[in-house]
């Protein structure tokens, strides 16, 4: 059989090679010839990826109230009165809402119409009991006192324009530049359109609202920051995230590039959100408009909306009525309504989507298209027409995974257009090539990728050119939820702000706590904690650090959480553990559009159990018999109980951590001595013997009592109906 020559394929070998160079020095150079098309073709091909690849929202932080054509036909043209935009604010608060944010301008104060009737009658004409009645019809006041109920963010329109006058004024800036410090290339703003100062004075915070669309039209990117007056301000969908995650500062990154200060990115406390040198990001598109969470005005207004779909979330308040015409032409789609922008770019922040495109973009592309290019010119003469497609298929689609990969787990965008675009062009030169070519020719391409490359190969290939699993693995690790006791009762008393502002004095401490003990936190479920050790990073100690991260959030709970919540709401809470130790599944789990990095099994299961049966055993944190054996050196234990939980058939020890061995008292040492000779009593039905030791320690320790009671109203029943001669002391229960 005749071997490859290299000599027969010298034509399309070296053409491609050729187009594949002239091609890269185009990349490189950007040449002004031809650098506008290719800039167009490359957005095309982002704005394509885009609607292909843009990835779905789980769960929407973000609601949008519209201000929709049924709106205005219901309660009147716009803009609306203050009082009723006053109204639907209060509204919103009542339901819950935790950031409202404006999409529209209020730059000019509303007349007072008791005031325009004095002014109209004059002096001679003044009618008495009109000064009383002022202010029911003050629509500015009654707007701002709306806005003090919460987080509020009212909108800036900034302008390069240095002739346009400036209206209305501006919250103070996220940050000052010293008038020696220049400007960081970020865009320069000489002129605005505010709010009313009674209005601003009343928000939390402001925004600007700009966005700046590409040379075609087309929106693509928006600025988070601007510069005027060398203050820095912050976009209405920045001010609101850092609001609602109550960062409690927003600063910048800056880097020297020469003699140049560019910024790199933007600071949510800890939370880095990366930018191009002008403070922009791409925008991090998650569908068509009315992807998100609409509801229309005039609902909120005539009692219409249920509280779940502004509760603890960012409302944003704008409109796509057809006669205000707020849509964009953007990525994603031709027609977009302006508000849902910044509700894109708000929930881009709060789930950690920010997409953008790296400086060494570039020169990826340069670097995959001479890969991909040379290796398709190489190999491509060396196939037939048939097999040359299936080739193509596999390449570009390994490609467009990269690039989907790229985006969806890494947040980059990298251009894969232009080394598709080779392939393409190499795919159709070579086909049309081995038309025109000889039989003969072409039956000695399909021999030789018979021979070098198995048809199963390229069948197996095809079958993998799409999205790759991510598969997770089982190891010992200890997992902990911890719950407050009746939460639902205390939700019931307080209102929508303070019980957002309790979760918030509860759950960052707690988090900490963990943080600090090397744990990671699985979820928030309302006011449950889920968290886990020994992953993603191995930790030989999981056990030992679940159990000290549990004592040291009672702790705190105790005593500067409760201290705090005392001072602010006048309540406090405690707090139910249970850990356990175990082999439990570990990984990114979830669906392609959402994934999370969690822990599953029984072991799991358990450990949930145990925190339910701090509702039986009035004790703050219960363990299981595996953390107790991997631990029981390191810290101070009572042993609970031995109980036989719902759905398990085998009994198990519980156990309740004290402290550390070194800080344990000697009266803590007796009291846990004496409890285990009083278990012991009882688990052997001498209940008299038992009765009198828990009697014992409910005087001496009456703090515990709870848990004494416990095992004392049990010795009462078991008196008036023993168990089973050959009962072992084992607690069943028939509730989870």
């Amino acid at each position: 059989m005749r071997r490859f020559n290299l000599s027969e394929k010298f034509i399309p070998i070296w053409v491609g090679i050729g187009f594949v160079l002239i091609l890269m020095g185009i990349l490189y150079y950007n040449p002004p010839v031809v650098g506008y098309w290719f800039t167009t073709l490359e957005n095309w091909a982002y704005d394509l990826g885009i609607r292909a690849n843009h990835k779905g929202i789980r769960e929407s932080f973000v609601t949008i109230v519209d201000v929709d054509d049924l709106s205005i036909e219901k309660e009147g043209r716009w803009p609306w009165p203050r009082d009723k935009v006053a109204k639907l604010v209060s509204s919103l608060y009542e339901k819950g809402a935790t950031v409202i944010g404006f999409d529209f301008l209020f730059s000019e104060e509303e007349k007072n119409i008791v005031e325009e009737v004095q002014k109209a009658l004059g002096k001679e004409g003044s009618v008495s009991g009109l000064d009383q009645i002022r202010p029911n019809f003050d629509h500015d006041q009654m707007f701002a006192e709306s806005l003090k109920q919460g987080d509020s963010v009212l909108a800036i329109a900034f302008s390069e324009d240095s002739d346009r006058k400036s209206v209305g004024v501006l919250p103070p800036p996220m940050a000052k530049l010293t008038p020696e410090e220049e400007s960081f290339g970020i865009p320069l703003m000489k002129s605005y359109i505010g709010n009313i100062e009674i209005l601003e004075k009343a928000a939390k915070n402001g925004g600007f609202i700009n966005t700046i669309p590409d040379e075609d039209g087309i929106l693509r990117s928006t600025p988070l920051i601007v510069e005027y007056e060398k203050g820095i301000y912050p976009s209405l969908a920045l001010s609101s995230a850092g609001l609602y995650l109550l960062a409690k500062e927003i600063k910048f990154k800056t880097a020297l590039y020469g003699k140049e200060k560019i910024v790199e990115g933007i600071w949510l406390d800890q939370f880095y959100i990366p930018t191009d040198p002008q403070g922009e990001i791409l925008i991090p598109y998650r569908g068509p408009s009315f992807t998100f969470p609409f509801v229309s005005a005039t609902d909120v207004l005539n009692g219409k909306l249920s509280a779940e779909k502004v509760a603890n979330k960012i409302v944003l308040i704008g409109s796509s009525a057809t006669a205000l015409a707020d849509v964009r032409a953007t990525a994603i789609a031709p027609v977009f309504v302006g508000v849902e922008i910044h509700a894109t770019v708000a929930q881009g922040i709060l789930d950690h989507y920010l997409p953008y495109k790296p400086p060494w973009r570039k020169g990826a592309a340069v670097f995959l298209t001479f890969f991909f290019g040379v290796m398709c010119a190489f190999i491509f003469p060396r196939l037939s027409a048939i097999a040359t497609l299936p080739a193509t298929i596999v390449f570009t689609s390994l490609l467009w995974s990269i690039e989907w990969w790229m985006l969806h787990h890494r947040g980059i965008v990298i251009s894969v257009f232009f080394p598709i675009f080779v392939i393409v062009t190499l795919f159709l030169f070579n086909t049309i090539y081995g038309y025109f070519s000889e039989s003969k020719r072409r039956k000695e391409i399909k021999k030789t990728f018979g021979e070098f490359v198995p048809p199963e190969r390229i069948d197996e290939m095809l079958k993998k050119g799409g999205e790759l699993e991510l598969e997770g693995e089982s190891k010992e690790m200890t997992v902990l939820f911890a719950d407050v006791k009746h939460f639902t009762d205390l939700s019931e008393k307080l209102s929508a702000p303070e019980l957002k502002k309790l979760l918030n004095l509860y759950l960052t401490p707690m988090t900490q706590s963990i943080f600090d003990g090397r744990g990671t936190i699985d979820k928030y479920v309302g006011d449950m904690i889920m968290a886990f050790w020994g992953a993603p990073q191995d930790n030989p100690k999981h056990a030992f650090f679940g159990v000290k991260s549990a004592l040291d959030m009672q702790e705190k709970l105790e005593g500067e959480v409760n201290a705090n919540l005392k001072k602010t709401l006048n309540t406090e809470v405690h707090l139910r553990i249970g850990i356990n130790t175990g082999m439990m599944n570990v990984g990114d789990m979830g669906s392609k559009f959402r994934r999370a990095y969690t822990v599953l099994g029984d072991t799991v299961n358990l450990a949930s159990r145990l925190e339910e049966l701090g509702k039986y055993y009035p004790v703050p944190i219960i363990v299981g018999e595996k953390t107790w054996e991997e631990t029981k050196d390191d810290f101070l234990y009572r042993k609970l109980d031995t109980v036989q939980v719902l759905g398990k058939h085998v009994a198990l020890s519980i156990y309740e951590p004290l402290c550390l061995k070194e800080k344990a008292s000697a009266k803590m040492i007796e009291e846990v001595n004496l409890y285990g000779q009083a278990l012991d009593f009882y688990a052997k039905q001498n209940w008299q013997q038992a009765q009198e030791l828990f009697e014992k320690l409910k005087n001496t320790c009456p703090e515990k009592g709870a848990l004494y009671k416990v095992f004392l109203d049990r010795i009462d029943a078991f008196r008036k109906k023993p168990p089973d001669p050959n009962w072992d002391g084992v607690w069943v229960f028939q509730v989870k």
